[in-house]
């Protein structure tokens, strides 16, 4: 059984070593993430635009940010839903206190 253990902890901690050949994977070779510059908007202290992720011009972000807002409507939708799984756990929780339970069967 020892041998065992030893020989687990032999082997995970040999899986952490990177090696004496290892080289850091270089940056990549852009330093933004748009090809043209981002509009004026959005220069320091201006108003944010509703729709700030549209200026990246990428749909698959679009896509995204479109099917999240569907499956959250609302702020208060989000909050009812929050508060029914606090109280579905509170629910959970009763099982592990004790109960009483009483009976009443009177006899002649």
């Amino acid at each position: 059984m020892k041998s065992a253990v030893l020989g687990l902890t032999l082997l995970a901690l040999s899986s952490c070593a990177v090696g004496p050949n290892f080289k850091r994977p270089q940056s990549p070779p852009t330093d933004r993430y748009t090809t043209s510059d981002l509009p004026a908007s959005l220069a320091s202290g201006a108003d944010i635009p509703y729709e700030w992720w549209k200026i990246y011009g990428s749909t698959a972000l679009d896509e995204l940010v479109d099917s999240a807002l569907r499956g959250n409507p609302t702020v208060t939708a989000a909050q009812a839903a929050l508060r029914q799984a606090n109280e579905l756990v509170k629910v959970q929780r009763a099982a592990l206190f004790p109960g009483l339970q009483a009976a009443y069967s009177p006899l002649r």
